[in-house]
């Protein structure tokens, strides 16, 4: 059982109760990612979120970490493109101090000149970790080229002349923009009772709140059309990182559940048509799979392949090859009852923790304004046909939009040649 309640400025809460269980976790979500920031400030919703578990006017640092550690639970944030998470997970008895901890952090963070310089190297270390990862480091490359021009094409950590360049009065001016009840879902699944858990939310958040009539309402990046685009990074590796982007639907439409039927069968697991060719069949990569990133009114569908360098443009060719069959050749049926029961599968095995169910629940509000229904969305995906699979797949894995992203030790050749 669910329940919404919308306040009158503008802050949502989302409640799914779940009574039999013993646990219950809290997410604070805010519209606020590197797809909302200028270029000149990018990585700042990501560096906001370091800071807010540096330190309140009430708790330090240590304080934070050590009242959660105290009661046995957990607390974490995370930023993404368009939305920025701070979430707890603990027994139900503790309910009220996790919500307090969090409204503590989200109202009355210092920001405190010392800890903001120490944090600032903390995420330099972040962002050279990123760079020691080829894998990250050529879906990245990704983006920025396939989305180039828009600022779902910035990376969320942002770059290291920024991050230098943040000081006190940058993050309070992206926290007051940004940081307002129109641009906050509370998201809370597990065991609880309705009535206490609303009088927790008015007066540890919904109460908190000023007027901010300057809030800047969390506007989605501008519809974006890619055309194709390849660049290679050279970095002394053994192993070759190769990512190959085309356009996908936007975050729950109408279209979503058919592509990800397609990518399912096409690089989901370990039975699908890229594993099976390229590992097992022609032994060219040990890791090999694709995806769907969405946003409110972008996605990208993506395929990665970790090769031999030398093996760089076989591996395209190869991947291009099989995309080219399935389009042609259509879905069998035996593949498309597969992909259709692995996503059924993700969906009600990802709904067993709560923290997972908070999670679900508050990026559907936040970013799309409905409400998760599992029943629904099992119904949509069972009422899919094969006709709707392909038919998505042959709109949105268009060649002529595609984008090719490697990072190798050898320059490789003009990628776009095997898109024809």
């Amino acid at each position: 059982m669910h329940k919404m309640i919308s306040y009158p400025n503008g802050l949502r809460l989302i409640m799914k109760k779940l009574d039999f269980l013993r646990s219950v976790s809290v997410g604070v979500w805010v519209g606020a990612g590197s797809a909302y920031e200028k270029s000149n400030v990018n990585g700042i919703s990501h560096f906001i979120e370091h800071m807010l578990f540096k330190g309140t006017t009430n708790r330090s640092s240590f304080d934070i970490a050590d009242s959660i550690d105290k009661i046995g639970g957990q607390i974490n944030a995370f930023t993404a493109k368009e939305v920025t998470c701070y979430y707890t997970k603990s027994i139900d008895e503790h309910l009220e101090k996790c919500i307090d901890i969090l409204s503590d952090m989200f109202f009355n963070s210092t920001f405190d000149e010392k800890e903001l310089e120490k944090e600032k190297k903390v995420i330099l270390e972040e962002i050279s970790m990123v760079e020691d990862s080829p894998e990250d480091v050529c879906h990245e490359n990704l983006a920025k080229l396939f989305f180039e021009g828009n600022p779902l094409g910035q990376p969320i950590v942002g770059n290291a002349d920024n991050v230098n360049s943040f000081d006190k009065d940058k993050l309070l001016k992206f926290v007051s923009d940004h940081y307002c009840p129109q641009n906050v879902v509370i998201s809370i699944a597990g065991n609880f009772d309705f009535d206490k858990l609303t009088e927790l939310v008015d007066k540890y958040f919904n109460q908190k709140f000023e007027s901010q009539e300057n809030c800047l309402k969390a506007e989605p990046a501008p519809k974006h059309l890619s055309v194709p685009k390849a660049g290679c990074k050279i970095k002394q590796l053994e192993q070759a990182s190769i990512a190959i982007g085309f356009p996908s639907p936007m975050f729950n439409t109408v279209d979503s559940h058919p592509m990800m039927i397609a990518s399912n069968v096409l690089g989901g697991s370990m039975s699908s048509r890229l594993f099976q060719k390229i590992r097992e069949e022609l032994g060219l990569a040990y890791s090999v799979y694709s995806f769907m990133s969405s946003y409110k009114n972008n996605g990208i569908f993506s395929i990665y392949c970790g090769t031999n360098p030398q093996n760089i443009e076989k591996a395209v060719q190869t991947v291009v090859d099989e995309l080219k069959k399935f389009l042609k050749d259509g879905v069998t049926d035996d593949e498309f009852e597969r992909g259709k029961e692995q996503l059924k599968g993700n969906i009600i095995l990802g709904q067993e923790n709560t923290t997972s169910i908070m999670n679900v629940y508050g990026k559907m509000l936040l970013v799309s304004d409905q409400i998760f229904d599992l029943d629904q969305k099992l119904k949509a995906i069972n009422s899919i046909t094969k006709d709707d699979v392909m038919n998505a797949a042959r709109q949105y894995l268009d060649f002529e939009r595609a984008c090719v992203s490697c990072v190798a030790n050898r320059p490789a050749e003009d990628l776009l040649q095997f898109l024809n």
